[in-house]
């Protein structure tokens, strides 16, 4: 393979691989950053409730005893980063007091420090701290003494949880123990910022390695495009060497070879047909006769590329050419063919001859050759259909190569010269397999 095509392969590869591996890092990066933002939700949650709890409890100094304008300061500080809802429960678990309003209703309450999750919020349920120790005794105080009245020293009068004073307890008397349950409910607005941004991220690098790939695909399609025209550009240049070497060639046979064919001839003319002779010498002229059909091939070749156009009849032309052949067994159909086109006559009724005599030839027997002529839009169209074995996958092109031929006598060079005349129309010309056998060849030329 020539070095040029090889590091072209190589770099159209690199398009491919290097794009796909960094959207590949783009997006498993980014993947990662999600699954992590997923994770340290739950911790960003505890925190934050931590953080309300701390700011409630600090709002309320030792003993811890609630009271609705505290609970209010907290939520109105809070607010705005997720705290929608507290609530104080008194010894029975029922709600002495709370603010805000619950999303989560009549749901059961979840077990103490356990994140409950629903209606895009967050309930967590917080027992009451762990009592203080008790203060020091007064001075002159024994533990005698202090058991006949709690602390504190001496004890402040209770407050009820509506708020109205209660009479303290009497020398003798416990205090009764006072139960407050914190609930509290917050949108969990660190976690979701955390996690949205993660989602967006996410979002653009999936966006970006699309993009990236997509641009490798047009670069890549890009540089098959100049590769091919690079490719095809060579292949000219060698098919145009071996046309002036052909041509060269041709002419430089042609005249010595005509001359041995009129001696030939007239050699044969001389000697008897019984004579043993008689068949070597058929055999020197059917020979010199090919070898000046092969060099009346080479010529063509050589003078394929060039034509002059005029407006013609291009159904006259292809009809002259099937009556060359064997018309009996050509079906024309030139019913929507135009009246005149910009052709070169001698060129492109040798490219007709071409195609039917290579159809005829690959049609068993008498099987007949479909060919139609038709204007479609601004092409002029022919197709043209045998009913022989058809082509081999993978030889569609090929077939088209000068001297690719698989027939014992043939030169290989009537569809290489077909397809040199068309191209140099302007047009195209391409074999089809049917799916019900034989070959399909269409030809397309524009309009000059």
């Amino acid at each position: 393979m020539p070095t040029g095509t090889t590091r072209a392969g190589v770099i159209r590869g690199g398009l491919l691989v290097v794009p796909l591996l960094l959207g590949a890092v783009l997006v498993g990066t980014a993947a990662a950053g999600l699954s992590a933002a997923e994770q340290v939700g739950p911790v960003l949650a505890r925190g934050q409730s931590e953080t309300y709890l701390r700011a409630l409890r600090e709002s309320m100094r030792p003993p811890f005893h609630p009271d609705q304008q505290a609970l209010q300061r907290v939520l109105d500080r809070y607010h705005a980063e997720g705290l929608r809802y507290i609530a104080v429960l008194d010894t029975g678990g029922v709600t002495a007091m709370a603010v805000g309003d619950s999303g989560l209703g009549n749901w059961p309450l979840p077990k103490p420090h356990e994140l409950q999750r629903g209606a895009g919020r967050i309930r967590v349920l917080t027992p009451p701290p762990p009592p203080a120790p008790p203060p020091p005794l007064p001075p002159g105080w024994s533990q005698e003494d202090a058991a006949d009245w709690p602390p504190p020293y001496p004890p402040p009068p209770a407050v009820a949880l509506s708020g109205i004073p209660a009479p303290g307890p009497t020398p003798g008397q416990a205090q009764p123990p006072v139960e407050n349950t914190v609930v509290m409910e917050f949108v969990p607005v660190p976690a979701q910022r955390l996690l949205s941004r993660a989602r967006t991220t996410m979002a653009f690098s999936a966006a970006a390695a699309v993009l990236l790939m997509a641009a490798s695909a047009l670069l890549w399609r890009q540089l098959a495009k100049e590769q091919a025209a690079e490719a095809k550009w060579e292949t000219q240049r060698h098919l145009a060497r071996l046309g002036e070497m052909t041509a060269v060639l041709a002419h430089e046979i042609r005249n010595p070879l005509a001359v041995a064919k009129g001696h030939a001839q007239l050699l044969r003319e001389k000697v008897a047909a019984s004579d043993p002779a008689s068949d070597q010498v058929d055999q020197v002229v059917d020979h010199l006769v090919r070898l000046e059909v092969l060099t009346g091939h080479l010529l063509d070749f050589a003078r394929s590329e060039q034509v002059q156009r005029q407006d013609v009849r291009p159904a006259e032309i292809l009809r002259d050419a099937a009556i060359s052949l064997e018309p009996q067994r050509i079906s024309l159909d030139v019913d929507d063919a135009p009246e005149q086109w910009s052709l070169d006559p001698v060129r492109i009724r040798q490219v007709f001859v071409n195609l039917l005599q290579n159809a005829l030839q690959s049609s068993a027997g008498e099987a007949t050759v479909d060919v139609r002529m038709w204007q479609g839009g601004v092409t002029l169209e022919l197709s043209v259909r045998d009913r022989g074995p058809g082509i081999d996958p993978g030889e569609e092109e090929k077939i088209f190569e000068p001297f690719h031929t698989k027939r014992v006598r043939g030169t290989g060079l009537g569809l290489a010269v077909a397809r040199r005349i068309v191209e140099a129309h302007g047009g195209s010309i391409h074999a089809e397999c049917p799916d019900d056998g034989g070959a399909l060849f269409r030809v397309s030329i524009p309009q000059a």
